[in-house]
């Protein structure tokens, strides 16, 4: 799987400048990848439930990956052969669900051997909603009771229009974007998730705009807005349509015979601080790029945003633009960054925080620089182009035609805002970023299955968690099995850019021994250089792990290490 994804690392690879081809095989490479460690997960999900002591037993297992424990509102599916049923945990307690969906299944698609054998009583699957506590790195089950009556929930009448929960009110702009108000500091935000359509006059390595600019945004759009109010979330689902030009030359004639098909789908949950957003577009247009853009209050001259291992701050403007030519630039240093899972503006105590998956570009824009600027699309169609607007001379690459990268056709990003108070490390940026992309697993157990496996020799508990942290200070990078001991690594890296942080650790089995390692797991003795010839990186401070041991007599070891070593 990662020799799969390493092959995606070349040079121009890694940065999709390259031909269509070449482009189609990487885009294999993930998908291959992206399959591989879905099943690999299911596969081990799987193991866990086998091996629990009523392992033919109807369960529904949530895993949560963090470790921290989490509250979520868990949207999973179930299947079963009945019309309805009763989900309890593993006291019995009877456990509250919504049904978002219901439909009827043919048994082949479960196991082909149920039809082969002449049963052909149907299977129904079910899409619930659940709001569950899940233990820090570790799981919890649920039983499911077939024929059953359960404890089904109605939707939540909530005011038309309106998304709220304890920490935000949502209104609805007449031109689809939104009008957010943080109900804890009274902050408000208007024109949230307002598309923005310009050109690109660019290659595959830079962005350029054209030299007769015309930017477009959704102001003026129609759009089509539904409100679906479900038992512990609600959403909004907002259409329209853009009237852009269909290529450079349409722009410069100011016309318009090209579309671009926005849907949103907007996120609120009960217990959430997060603002979850579904973006997916429907691109009939070439030459251009999209953004979303999400304006703040915020006055202020810097941006953070999250690199690997680490954040850096950012100039919301850099100077150099003002004279780059005169001093002999070769290219425009625009400041377009790039951002790994978030970035935040900030103003005193109060800030907002952007969280992207795959999104990787953004901007500060705006006559005040207060205005997120989230590239969801660039369309060009030359690998390399010479004499741009922001990078004269000659081409970058070579001038082959690229049509797929024009990004004809349907496209789906997502993204998530956060608010938050005091700073980005103390109020835990970094670890409700990576919650967001760790989203809790569910497996559904049922009595059939096309693929049999042998059970291990020894069960396994209803419920487990391995380990636990805090959810802010440091982040774990790695939690595995020691390659060559019976011993468990568990690297840990701080996030923040400047400040220091502590680590405690507390494992659900008595600890006997810990010690500190290098990123080969050879153990680190001090005295002895950590870098080899390798080379080495560095990241602020873990100034202290602790490990204290739990109470119960259970032993097994773990050793740890720090990216910096």
């Amino acid at each position: 799987m990662w020799k799969e994804i390493l092959k995606n690392h070349a040079h121009d690879s890694i940065g999709c400048c390259c031909s269509d081809k070449v482009h189609r095989e990487i885009v294999a490479r993930f998908e291959l990848a992206e399959d591989m460690a879905d099943n690999l997960i299911r596969f081990y999900m799987r193991k866990i439930a086998d091996n629990m002591p009523q392992s033919d037993a109807d369960k529904l297992v949530l895993f949560n990956l963090m470790p921290w424990p989490r509250e979520e509102v868990i949207n999973t599916t179930v299947r079963l052969r009945a019309s309805q049923f009763n989900l309890r945990d593993d006291r019995g307690q009877p456990v509250p669900y919504f049904i978002r969906h219901a439909r009827e299944i043919d048994p082949g698609l479960i196991d082909r051997q149920i039809v082969h054998y002449g049963n052909y009583d149907p299977f129904m699957e079910f899409d619930i909603q659940i709001n569950q506590i899940v233990p820090s790195m570790g799981y919890r089950t649920l039983y499911i009771e077939a024929n059953q009556p359960g404890n089904v929930i109605a939707a939540k009448s909530d005011a038309e229009g309106i998304l709220e929960n304890a920490f935000w009110q949502i209104a609805l702009n007449e031109d689809g974007s939104l009008q957010l108000v943080d109900k804890d500091s009274g902050v408000r935000y208007d024109r949230v998730l307002q598309i923005e359509e310009s050109s690109d006059d660019g290659d595959e390595y830079d962005y350029s705009p054209a030299k007769e600019e015309w930017v477009i945004t959704a102001a003026n759009a129609k759009p089509q807005c539904d409100i679906i109010h479900e038992a512990w979330q609600s959403r909004a689902v907002i259409r329209y349509e853009m009237a852009v030009p269909r290529n450079l030359q349409e722009r410069s004639a100011r016309q318009s015979t090209g579309r671009v098909g926005v849907e949103m789908v907007v996120t609120l949950s009960d217990n959430s601080r997060r603002i979850d957003v579904d973006i997916n577009l429907d691109n009939q247009a070439d030459d251009h790029r999209l953004r979303v853009l999400v304006p703040t209050p915020f006055n202020t001259d810097s941006v953070l945003a999250d690199t690997q291992f680490g954040s850096l701050t950012r100039p919301v403007n850099d100077s150099a633009m003002n004279n780059w030519q005169q001093e002999g630039w070769k290219e425009a240093p625009v400041p377009v960054w790039n951002m790994l899972n978030y970035a935040a503006l900030q103003e005193g105590r109060n800030g907002m925080a952007v969280f992207s998956e795959g999104l990787r570009e953004f901007e500060v824009i705006g006559e005040e620089k207060k205005t997120f600027a989230i590239t969801l699309l660039r369309g060009v169609g030359l690998l390399g182009k010479e004499d741009l607007l922001l990078r004269p001379g000659r081409p970058s690459g070579i001038k082959m035609p690229v049509p797929d990268s024009q990004l004809r056709g349907l496209l789906s990003c997502r993204l998530s805002l956060l608010s938050y108070t005091g700073t980005p490390t103390a109020a835990g940026v970094a670890q409700q970023a990576r919650a967001w992309l760790t989203p809790v697993q569910c497996y559904n157990k049922i009595p059939w299955d096309a693929m049999k496996l042998n059970k291990a020799g020894f069960n396994v508990p209803e419920s487990y968690s391995l380990l636990k942290m805090p959810p802010v200070g440091c982040l774990i990078s790695a939690l595995k099995k020691a390659e060559d001991r019976q011993e468990v690594i568990l690297r840990l890296f701080n996030p923040a850019e400047s400040a220091t942080c502590d680590a405690t650790v507390a494992f659900s089995r008595e600890v006997i021994s810990c010690s500190e390692t290098m990123m080969d797991e050879t153990h680190y003795h001090r005295g002895k250089s950590r870098f080899k010839s390798i080379g080495a990186f560095f990241t602020r401070p873990v100034t202290d792990v602790q490990l204290p041991a739990c109470l119960n007599s259970n032993q097994t070891e773990a050793t740890y290490a720090r990216p910096d070593c």
